[in-house]
Order: C-alpha cells, then structure tokens, then sequence
C-alpha cells in the first residue's frame, strides 16, 4: 500500500517539494533552509539533485525565493507573496465549509499589462488559491469575502491601486446554482475527493509506529500532494452551494489526522538531515 503511494512522488513536480517544505518545516525552523538541506532531504525521495538545484534558481530568479549567503552556504526563505500563497493553501487544506452566507458575492478586477507579466501572475497565482473563480480576463468572483491575504499580497508587490475589490448581492442574470455550474467543475471534485478517501484511509486507521520518520516525511509529501491539488480547485464554497452528498468534508478529516499522525515523524527527518549537514537554523 505504502509502495503503491510513495511511488506518485516521482512525477510530482520540484518546485512542490520545495513549497511544501518551506511550509511545513522551514517555518518551523527560523523560516529558512540551507539549499544543502533541500539537496539531502528531498534527493533522498528519488529526487534528481540537479532538478532540485535548477528548480531552487528559477525560483529565486522569478523572486518567490529569498536568498542570503553565509561563508559557503546559500540558505532559501519563501519571498511575502509566496508566504501569501502558502498561507491561503494551509487555509484551504484545514478550512471547512459552513452553511454561513450572507448571499453576497466578492468580485476582484485588476488590469495589469503584459509588461508587467510576472506581477500579474504573481496576483492571479494568490486569486486561484483562495478559490476565486474567473469570469473574464482581470475579472475573478467568489461567495465568501477571502480578500484579506489578496489585499496583503497586492500592497506587497505595490499593486495595491491596480486592484478594485466588491462585495454585494448576485441580483441578475443566471441563478446561484448556474452561476457555481459555469465557474467551477463541482462534480469532477467530488470525484476526485472519493479517490482520496478510498486512497488514504487505510493509512490514516493505521498505527503509527509502523512508519520510520523516513517514510512519515515522504507520505506527508505524498498525501499533502494529492490533497493540495483538489483543495486548489477547490473553491471552498459555502455548503448551500455544494450538493447533499458533499465529501469534501469526510476527505479533509482524512487530511487532517494524516497531517497529525506524520507530522511529528517528518519532523524528525527533516531536523536529522539538517544536523548532517552540519549547519543550525537561526
């Protein structure tokens, strides 16, 4: 079983281990890490060190990396807009849906050139993972009011009077059911929410102590992976929008008692390749 899920990690992008460990053990461990760690840690998963070692210098180039050098040894932090990213994802990930709603909707427009590429996709990268859906270009609509870490993000990357943010009643065109039908494929989640519970719940029922701290860091990648992809499409929609058999919430109570069950293990790895390679957070 366990074989049959690690082995998804080969074809999971770099850049996702390195997002993921920034998240989960970085911010644990003074917000930054050596690119030696990322090397060792996530070389040790089959992961080519020479993709890691590109992966880590697109990503410091397009800025969602922060970098300083001390004597020999390059460490990594994630920049404000990725940490915006990542939190909106954590929130995704841990957030449930409610029967909450006032009925109204956040609608977003921002107008952003293709000379400024990079900042716009930087905005839109921060829209998708709050689960905004699009209605057009520069044109994104949400029922919850998830503009906070967006707000954030635009002041961060000076964009802040490039951006028009609403919130009000839906009070023509298509109704509400439509309306989620044309922004979002609901169905195909709920899909794919059942295959994550037929997939991780024999792990989340097992007994801890059957995993080495080895292999709890490599089913938290594995696990977080396939969870994160959902919960990205995934625009958390309040439950009067969502259909009656709804199994988003049996999948994130999965996601969560496998996040308790291996955090401590990975944990344990992480910090054991840190001390190999002789170098201390601060």
């Amino acid at each position: 079983m366990i074989d049959a899920l690690l082995s998804s990690l080969s074809r999971a992008p770099t850049g996702d281990f390195i997002y993921s460990s920034l998240s989960f053990f970085a911010r644990r461990r003074g917000d930054e890490l050596p690119g030696r760690w990322f090397v060792d840690a996530i070389g040790s998963l089959g992961i080519d060190e020479h993709a890691i070692r590109q992966t880590l210098f697109r990503m410091e180039r397009g800025k969602s990396l922060l970098t300083r050098w001390e004597g020999r040894n390059k460490w990594y932090r994630a920049s404000p807009t990725t940490i915006a990213v990542m939190d909106a994802g954590v929130a995704r990930i841990s957030s449930h849906s409610t029967d909450e709603w006032d009925g109204a909707w956040t609608l977003v427009h921002f107008r952003i050139g293709e000379g400024a590429r990079d900042l716009r996709d930087r905005i839109r990268d921060v829209l998708l993972v709050e689960g905004f859906g699009s209605l057009g270009p520069g044109l994104y609509l949400h029922p919850r009011d998830r503009t906070t870490r967006l707000l954030e993000a635009a002041g961060e990357l000076g964009l802040s009077a490039r951006l028009n943010v609403f919130r009000g009643p839906h009070v023509a065109g298509m109704d509400d059911a439509r309306l989620v039908h044309e922004l979002w494929d609901v169905a195909a989640l709920s899909r794919r929410y059942q295959e994550f519970i037929r997939r991780y719940s024999p792990v989340a029922s097992s007994d801890t102590a059957r995993f080495s701290a080895k292999e709890s860091f490599a089913l938290r990648f594995s696990f977080m992976f396939e969870f994160f992809r959902i919960t990205w499409d995934d625009p958390s929609l309040p439950s009067i929008l969502l259909p009656a058999d709804w199994p988003g919430e049996k999948a994130r109570a999965i996601a969560n008692t496998l996040e308790n069950m291996l955090l401590p293990g990975a944990l344990e790895y992480g910090d054991a390749v840190l001390a190999e390679s002789g170098l201390v957070v601060r």
